[in-house]
């Protein structure tokens, strides 16, 4: 069933270095703050974020997941569960997974683009533990057109601007942005990516600070946000833990925008 008015609920939480504690713990916000038919949306590694590098992730059971499959028939919600990092054979992915109104699980989409930096004294390579998806994907949740990306994804305009030819009506970011880069470029990257798509942009992110039980530490900028066709941030989670916002998108906003400024993605033939 198509409709024109979509209703997103964004949920921002400190995931842990344990999947049952994660589970437990979306579980429960589910319960409390999910209501009918909303498209609910969790950022990257809700299920199990690395914080101690030296220590290999484990391998996830899917099963563990049939509990929230039966929530989402239950509460007739479509749930984006941002990102896990899983296995296909000896490659460990960062993939998203995604549970629909029937209860039904796919996993849509492997992170192309893996983290790489050297900020101050933090230094980050995710290739040296995942492997790279590559190719793009849409999806659809109630006739709208969905594109998908994670996190530094964000970075690289052209992932993007083929969503922006396909017509998608709504990307999606989960992530898990550092405190530095977030401050520097979360909010500027994810307004422009709306502005030059004219589409809604939402992004679930990880915020506070995560420990592992070795004493290692990592710190997440928070701030999910929702942001317009026209650039206009909708909702900013600040750096709140464990908490949900929900708000509306509207197909008129995208037809307005597209009617008003009128961009011809074909001209350049690359």
């Amino acid at each position: 069933m198509s409709i024109e008015d979509l209703k997103v609920r964004v949920f921002q939480i400190c995931s842990t270095d344990s999947f049952k504690f994660n589970i437990k713990k979306i579980t429960k916000l589910i319960k409390t703050h999910a209501k009918k038919h909303e498209f609910c949306f969790f950022a990257e590694n809700s299920l199990y974020i690395n914080i101690d590098k030296k220590i290999k992730t484990p391998a996830f059971d899917l099963k563990d997941l049939e509990p929230l499959q039966e929530l989402c028939k239950k509460k007739q919600i479509t749930l984006h569960l941002g990102s896990a990092p899983l296995y296909e054979g000896e490659k460990l992915y960062n993939t998203m997974i995604l549970i629909d109104d029937k209860g039904q699980l796919t996993m849509p989409y492997k992170k192309i683009h893996l983290f790489r930096a050297e900020v101050g004294s933090i230094s980050v390579n995710e290739g040296e533990q995942y492997a790279s998806g590559q190719t793009p994907a849409i999806i659809e949740v109630k006739g709208w057109r969905v594109g998908l990306s994670i996190c530094f994804d964000l970075r690289f305009s052209d992932l993007y601007s083929h969503y922006a030819k396909k017509e998608c009506d709504l990307i999606l970011v989960p992530s898990a942005f550092l405190r530095s880069t977030g401050k520097a470029h979360w909010e500027i990257l994810l307004r422009a990516r709306a502005i030059e798509t004219q589409a809604y942009i939402v992004a679930s992110a990880q915020a506070g600070v995560h420990k592992s039980d070795t004493g290692a530490i990592r710190k997440s900028y928070g701030h999910s946000l929702g942001v317009s066709p026209w650039g206009d941030v909708l909702s900013d989670l600040k750096e709140k833990e464990d908490v949900s916002e929900a708000f509306t998108l509207k197909k008129s906003e995208i037809k307005k925008m597209r009617s008003s400024l009128i961009m011809d993605r074909h001209l350049l033939k690359i």
